[in-house]
């Protein structure tokens, strides 16, 4: 047991990335569900942080909902979740701005063999998450190619009880993460197919972001600068050093056993990108989506919804990640996935 303690903490400081000195504040931040595999670069990035006076607590809600609120309300200072809730907070009155992207969409719609098409799902089970959350707009706006089709709607707010229905057969369908389909691959070779992959469908949306209030952002700018910086440093050294994940989700004893195959399918996608993400062209395509979908009111502008310029500095004397050379920052760049696995680089 010591060697195994021993062994963790130094993969945990050989994993953890350089933060940026800016003085000891304490930060509170939301997640808008329990701890998931798209999540570990940002814990990764709060254990840096608390290792140069900056701590931070995560606090993980049942709902989108009870996250957007506690960053609304003043009780969380940063949050990471679906953009969807946080926007459709903005269209209420809110003031909350998105900051950078929190992961990659890594959702993925699995059926039993004999749902082939939209149109199979009538009369079949379908387990979303909770309303307001990206799993339940992303099956809404699935539904819509097939009006006539009428499932029943389970509502699971977490992917991994989505999971546990698969696998008892107590759903048809569900929308997954891409790590909880590498495990019911895995687990159950051949009695589930992917009926679709959002990513491949929206490759250049920001499904999930972080979030922080104007008013924050107004008092502690350089904070967020410093915390940005570090989630995007973060990032690089998951998508870098895959270890890293799976010493920072030992730490996590709600989390589960992170293994092999489910980082490999995580740091190939990618799940995160190395320049934070956000364009202004991907925001509004973004908003666009949700807006058509009729997820979102029309009406909402860019300038509601998203503070770019807190990227911009946060990335000024980084090494480039996504961006392509000679690229401007957040507001110009355009996202070039380079992901490292094993000494090789992918797509």
């Amino acid at each position: 047991m010591r060697v195994l303690a021993a062994g963790l903490l130094a993969a945990g400081v050989a994993c953890r990335p350089a933060a940026f000195e800016s003085g000891a504040i304490h930060l509170r931040a939301a997640y808008t569900s329990s701890v998931d595999v798209g999540d570990l670069p940002s814990l990764m990035a709060h254990r840096a942080l608390s290792h140069h006076g900056r701590s931070v607590t995560p606090t993980f809600f049942a709902q989108p909902e009870l996250a957007v609120a506690a960053l609304a309300a003043g009780d969380a200072d940063v949050a990471s979740g679906g953009v969807r809730a946080f926007w459709a907070a903005d269209a209420r009155g809110a003031d909350l701005v998105l900051l950078m992207e929190h992961s990659e969409n890594g959702y993925v719609l699995v059926t039993v063999p004999d749902i082939g098409r939209c149109a199979d799902l009538d009369g079949r089970t379908l387990a979303l998450s909770s309303r307001g959350s990206l799993p339940a707009a992303l099956g809404e706006h699935f539904l819509a190619q097939c009006p006539d089709a009428t499932p029943r709607i389970l509502t699971m707010p977490h992917s991994g009880d989505r999971l546990a229905a698969l696998r008892a057969h107590a759903t048809d369908a569900a929308i997954l993460q891409r790590a909880d389909v590498a495990r019911l691959q895995r687990d159950f070779p051949g009695q589930f197919v992917v009926l679709d992959g959002f990513r491949k469908t929206y490759p250049d949306l920001d499904f999930e972001g972080v979030f922080t209030t104007r008013r924050f952002a107004r008092a502690h700018r350089p904070v967020l600068v410093d915390y940005v910086r570090q989630r995007i440093l973060a990032n690089r050294q998951a998508l870098d050093d895959p270890d890293c994940l799976i010493a920072e989700a030992a730490g996590w004893p709600t989390f589960g056993p992170l293994d092999n195959d489910v980082v490999a399918g995580e740091v190939q996608a990618p799940a995160w990108t190395r320049d934070g993400g956000i364009t202004h062209t991907s925001v509004a395509a973004t908003l666009d989506f949700f807006v058509r979908a009729g997820s979102l009111p029309a009406g909402l502008s860019l300038p509601q919804i998203v503070d770019f310029s807190i990227l911009d500095d946060a990335l000024a004397g980084l090494e480039p990640g996504d961006l392509e050379e000679g690229g401007e920052g957040a507001a110009s760049g355009h996202r070039v996935h380079t992901t490292r696995l094993a000494g090789r680089e992918g797509p």
